[in-house]
């Protein structure tokens, strides 16, 4: 999970100079192994993490068939769950794959599988320093420049791409809200970034990607959902297929699932809402590498790089 280095040329963009030397799978660096990340408290009502789970807060669940990283791959030397604060569980849910550690207390510990163990132990992993990079990066995603074309037609939302690498869209939160169906059409292989503008970002029913996307087994990892403006995305009764950027938001998912990596402010899972474990394959620049971008600078950029 290094950097992909290129050597770019500089590109003058809009009067600004955009060196584009880095590029980086946008959860890599501040993400670590991690399925989702939660940076202040978690609260599990039911469903999973598939993956290993960061929660910087504190986490509780209230039910006793919660589980994390039953997808993860086996290795005990790596955290399947760390909690920085209060770790406060039902018992008879279970941490596979790895380890578990917590901050401060612990209150009806999950049980671990065989080889794995839970202890307390302070300053794990650096959530501040993660949620202030994700933050940027997240902003700067926000404010590319659209290549794709979107729009409510009757109760379907669909979002057009033809650009063979990376295609970027605008989406309103309201108009994206308003639709019962939403579908998503761009070349296989490609990158596809949604970026919402919004404070507060609603979905629900079903969620389509052409099959076009899915090349070579890369389905819901080649999409990012980046919620920049957002301190509230509710997800209900769907299966966003894709990777949530979404640093400042209080996530409440009820019933369906995150189908790729999620970064989120807070979080609570009820009726099943839970994150699965499909990766992601893209890449975007650098923060701090962009001064400025427009569509040509977005399609050079916009690099795939296997995460797993």
């Amino acid at each position: 999970m290094n950097l992909l280095v290129r050597a770019l040329p500089v590109f003058f963009v809009g009067g600004l100079v955009a060196n584009s030397q880095a590029t980086l799978d946008p959860f890599a660096s501040a993400f670590g192994d991690f399925n989702a990340m939660v940076f202040s408290n978690l609260n599990g009502n039911s469903g999973d993490t598939e993956g290993r789970l960061g929660v910087g807060g504190n986490m509780t669940t209230t039910v006793n068939s919660y589980s994390v990283g039953d997808r993860a791959t086996p290795d005990n030397t790596k955290n399947s769950l760390v909690v920085g604060g209060t770790l406060s569980t039902v018992n008879n849910w279970q941490v596979f794959n790895g380890n578990a550690r917590y901050g401060v207390a612990g209150t009806n510990l999950p049980s671990m599988q065989a080889g794995f163990n839970i202890q307390q132990q302070t300053n794990v992993f650096d959530f501040a320093s993660a949620k202030a990079q994700l933050q940027g990066l997240s902003t700067m995603i926000g404010g590319w420049t659209a290549n794709g074309t979107g729009g409510l037609q009757f109760s379907t939302y669909t979002l057009n791409g033809t650009d063979a690498v990376c295609n970027v869209f605008d989406v309103n939160a309201a108009d994206w809200a308003a639709a019962s169906d939403h579908q998503i059409h761009a070349p296989a292989g490609s990158t596809v970034v949604v970026n919402f503008h919004g404070a507060s970002i609603s979905m629900s029913n079903g969620m389509f990607a052409d099959a076009g996307i899915y090349n070579a087994g890369t389905r819901e990892s080649s999409i990012l959902f980046n919620f920049a403006d957002a301190t509230t995305v509710n997800i209900t009764n769907m299966a966003l297929l894709g990777s949530v950027l979404a640093p400042n938001a209080n996530l409440t998912i009820t019933g369906g699932s995150i189908n790729g990596l999620a970064a989120v402010d807070s979080a609570t899972q009820l009726n099943g809402g839970e994150f699965h474990n499909y990766g992601w394959t893209g890449a975007v620049p650098e923060p701090g590498t962009v001064l400025g971008i427009g569509l040509g600078l977005v399609a050079l950029v916009c690099r795939r790089k296997k995460r797993f």
